[in-house]
């Protein structure tokens, strides 16, 4: 995950993801698949998976209120 997030913020500063990274491989699929929407749909799914990180941590540290 934090190799993915630090490919993200990566493309997000040059404005494209680089072909030959995990990322950029999981764009071309998504693209292939969701077309327009493929950006929007990874930044939905990189979202789910860090607020379940997140979430799963509070519960596991007992956190939540």
């Amino acid at each position: 995950m934090i190799k993915l997030y630090s490919q993200f913020l990566k493309a997000e500063k040059s404005g494209n993801f680089e072909r030959d990274t995990e990322l950029g491989r999981i764009k071309e699929k998504y693209e292939a698949e969701f077309a327009l929407r493929a950006m929007f749909v990874l930044q939905v799914e990189l979202t789910h998976v860090i607020s379940d990180r997140w979430y799963n941590e509070k519960l596991k540290n007992n956190t939540i209120n």
